[in-house]
């Protein structure tokens, strides 16, 4: 019977989630740079990086470049989601479930905020990011209260959990920033902090995850 090591599914979802977000970013930069950086308050030089959602979501072809590659995420991570819930799965516990379903939830809010971009909707891809950032909370707590006795993936695990949280808070600020307040480059300073939060969420927990 061959066997294959879950490790390389999330290799294969982190590898092509990078793939999506970083080649948005390159074409949307060399194709359309003035206007993915304007924002309804300043536009270059007082902004000089996008945001994740004008990148993804604004203009062709860097659009249809992310929805395709984070299509091709949603296989990873769901076996994911899967294999982590067989790992983990005890008759006297109900927590596997609840974080497998939580699981589940992220991946379609992923699908929401990808597909429903700030330029179709606005507001519903608002509500679709912030329920995947508020559910990767619970998601991520619960994958380490279930992580198998391995210290060294542990140790890993919360490195890479508290780089993401921490990024979070810098990203408020400079959100308050920008909308509150009206500061400019605000809206960069943003991009960039969210752009930090997207890339340690890709990496944390889903390449260690198996291992």
């Amino acid at each position: 019977m061959q066997q294959f090591n879950g490790k390389w599914i999330g290799w294969a979802h982190t590898i092509v989630a990078y793939t999506g977000f970083i080649g948005a970013l390159l074409i949307g930069c060399w194709l359309h740079f003035n206007k993915i950086v304007q924002n309804e308050y300043y536009g270059y030089p007082d902004e000089w990086f996008p945001s994740v959602s004008a990148t993804i979501g604004d203009r062709f072809p860097e659009r249809s470049v992310f929805q395709l590659f984070i299509a091709i995420t949603s296989g990873p991570r769901f076996a994911l989601v899967f294999l982590w819930y067989l790992l983990t799965a005890r008759r006297d516990s109900t927590l596997p479930k609840v974080v497998a379903g939580i699981g589940v939830f992220r991946t379609i809010s992923c699908g929401g905020w990808t597909y429903i971009t700030s330029t179709d909707d606005h507001n519903w891809h608002d509500i679709f990011m912030i329920s995947y950032l508020v559910a990767t909370l619970p998601w991520t707590l619960g994958c380490l209260a279930l992580s198998p006795p391995n210290p060294r993936a542990i140790k890993y695990r919360k490195i890479l959990a508290s780089l993401f949280f921490g990024t979070l808070v810098p990203l408020i600020y400079y959100f308050i920033q920008h909308k509150v307040h009206k500061v400019a480059g605000g809206n960069s300073r943003n991009s960039w902090k969210s752009r930090c939060t997207a890339e340690a969420n890709n990496f944390s927990l889903h390449n260690l995850r198996l291992s």
